[in-house]
């Protein structure tokens, strides 16, 4: 499955920069994003959010000393700069700690146009 070859990749051990384990791991997201997300995006939600927890074990890893919610803050304060560093990004953005739906876009239904996480009957 994809989680593991993730895991055989053993992001937590990886010893590099932010920008070379993104460019490492990139070309793999990339093209599981266009298998798996071309018709059902919802399906991977799940693996995008266990991804960016991984991210923040491989933060805690890399500064023995940094807490789990210092490495949280330091993976949102990522983003806005580079929003486009990992693939998996657009989809769900790091933010573990708030309650957040991943942005899918819209959607159309029967001529009206649903945006994810919006109510029916009122989006």
């Amino acid at each position: 499955s994809v989680r593991d070859k993730l895991r055989k990749f053993s992001i937590r051990k990886f010893r590099g920069n932010i920008q070379e384990l993104s460019s490492a791991i990139n070309v793999m997201l990339k093209g599981w994003i266009n298998y798996y997300c071309k018709f059902h995006k919802w399906t991977t939600v799940g693996l995008w959010f266990w991804l960016n927890k991984k991210l923040i074990e491989w933060k805690m890893a890399q500064k023995r000393r940094l807490g789990k919610r210092k490495a949280i803050r330091w993976l949102e304060t990522v983003y806005p700069g580079k929003p486009n560093l990992f693939a998996h990004w657009q989809l769900v953005p790091p933010t573990l700690g708030k309650k957040r739906r991943p942005n899918f876009g819209s959607v159309r239904r029967g001529g009206e146009t649903i945006t994810h996480g919006a109510v029916r009957g009122l989006g």
